[in-house]
């Protein structure tokens, strides 16, 4: 499962996704967080006034667990 998981969120890297942004991370300082549809957490830099809003956000680099981008 955990390899699945990996392949899927490495197969999300150059497309879009559309995340609600909860704030700014509190272990990656200067990065906001959210979370695409599908609960995947996001990690991007961006204005902490997008707290609430959902953005569109292009998927750079992907683990199992975290999916990190860039506003699009």
């Amino acid at each position: 499962i955990q390899v699945s998981a990996e392949r899927f969120s490495e197969s999300l890297i150059g497309k879009t996704r559309e995340v609600l942004v909860e704030g700014e991370s509190p272990r990656n300082p200067g990065l906001l967080f959210g979370f695409d549809l599908a609960g995947r957490r996001v990690l991007f830099p961006g204005n902490k006034d997008l707290r609430g809003k959902l953005v569109d956000i292009i998927i750079e680099n992907a683990n199992r667990w975290l999916l990190k981008g860039k506003i699009k």
